[in-house]
C-alpha cells in the first residue's frame, strides 16, 4: 500500500516551494504580563466575518533568485505557475497560540499519471474582536503537474474549494483499496477525510460520527496497525488550548508574544481504526496511548 505523509513540519522540497511554513513550537515566553505593565492589543469594534476564500491564492511577489555554482537547488516556484499563500491569521493581532504553526503540504500523484501534484494546506483566519475570537478556515490548495515543470491550479475542479476548518497538517494513502490517493486534513476543529473518487475530483468522506476526529489536529499518519489491510489513521495534538483559555504572553523584552504549549493542559494523540464499512473507531486508550503531553506537532 503506497502512503506518504505529510506533517506540519515541512523541510525544503525539491521545487523550492514557497507555500510551506516551518513549524514554530516551544516558545519561551511566560503566561503572565511583567509587574506594573500592561499590554492592549488594538481591535475592532464588531466581529470581522470571515475572509474570502481568494485570500489564499493571491499572487506572491516575484522573487528573483539566481542560483550559484554550488547550490543544490533552484527556486523554481513563480516558474512552475505555483501562487500559493498559507495564512494563519496573525494580521488579526489576537497572538493566539494557533498562530504558532505553518501548514502541511503532501507531494501526491492525485490522478495517476505518473506525475507527482502537490497539495497544500490553507490555515485559516482569526476576527480582530477580542471577546468573540471566532477562529475560520481558508480552502487548502491542489496543484496538477503538466510536466517540465508546470502546474496548474485545480483546487476548484478538484471538489476542494470548499473550506474546512482552520487547517494545518495533512497526509494520504488509499484508504478504500482502489488504487487512488485518499486525503485528511488535520484541523483545529473537525480535521476531514476525503476520497478520490478517481476522475480527478475529492469528495468528503466521513462525518464526525464516522470519523470523531474533533478538537486541534496538528499532524497526521496513516499505518496498518493490527494487519487486516486497511490503513489506520494517527493524529497529534499540540495542547489542550482553545481561543476561551488563551493566555497572554510575552517575551523577553516585554513585548507581546504567542504562549508556547505548557502554558495550556497537556494533551493525548489519537488512534483511530478503520473499520469495513469505512468508518472510523477511537482505538487510542486500546492501545494505550493515555500518556498526556505538550507540543507534539508532528
Amino acid at each position: 500500500m503506497e502512503m506518504l505523509i505529510c506533517t506540519l513540519m515541512v523541510t525544503g522540497l525539491a521545487m523550492g516551494l514557497a507555500m510551506g511554513m516551518a513549524s514554530l513550537m516551544g516558545c519561551a515566553a511566560k503566561p503572565s504580563p511583567p509587574p506594573g505593565e500592561q499590554t492592549a492589543v488594538k481591535v475592532a469594534g464588531k466581529t470581522e466575518p470571515p475572509q474570502s476564500m481568494a485570500i489564499a491564492e493571491k499572487s506572491l511577489p516575484p522573487q528573483q533568485v539566481v542560483a550559484g555554482p554550488n547550490d543544490w537547488f533552484e527556486e523554481m516556484t513563480t516558474q512552475a505557475g505555483i501562487s500559493f499563500a498559507y495564512q494563519n491569521g496573525r494580521d488579526a493581532g489576537q497572538f493566539l497560540t494557533i498562530e504558532s504553526f505553518g501548514g502541511g503540504v503532501a507531494v501526491i500523484d492525485y490522478d495517476l499519471d505518473d506525475a507527482v501534484d502537490l497539495f497544500s494546506t490553507g490555515g485559516g483566519t482569526i476576527s480582530r474582536d477580542a471577546a468573540l475570537r471566532q477562529i475560520h478556515g481558508l480552502r487548502s490548495a491542489l496543484f496538477r503537474n503538466q510536466g517540465d515543470w508546470r502546474f496548474q491550479p485545480v483546487t476548484t475542479e478538484s471538489g476542494l474549494a470548499l473550506p474546512p476548518d482552520y487547517s494545518q497538517g495533512c497526509a494520504i494513502s488509499d484508504i478504500n483499496g482502489d488504487g487512488f490517493l485518499d486525503l485528511f486534513i488535520g484541523c483545529y476543529g473537525l480535521s476531514r477525510l476525503y476520497t478520490n473518487a478517481g476522475d480527478g475530483t475529492f469528495f468528503e468522506a466521513t462525518d464526525e460520527q464516522q470519523l470523531p476526529a474533533t478538537g486541534w489536529g496538528t499532524a497526521a499518519a496513516f499505518g496498518d496497525w493490527d494487519g487486516d489491510g486497511w490503513p489506520d489513521l494517527f493524529l497529534t495534538s499540540y495542547t489542550n488550548w482553545t481561543p476561551a483559555t488563551d493566555v497572554p504572553c510575552f517575551g523577553s523584552q516585554h513585548e507581546r508574544d504567542l504562549c508556547g504549549p505548557t502554558s495550556y493542559p497537556a494533551t493525548t494523540s489519537h488512534c483511530y481504526h478503520k473499520l469495513g464499512d469505512g468508518s472510523f473507531e477511537d482505538w487510542s486508550e486500546k492501545l494505550q496511548l493515555i500518556d498526556e503531553a505538550h507540543g507534539r506537532s508532528g
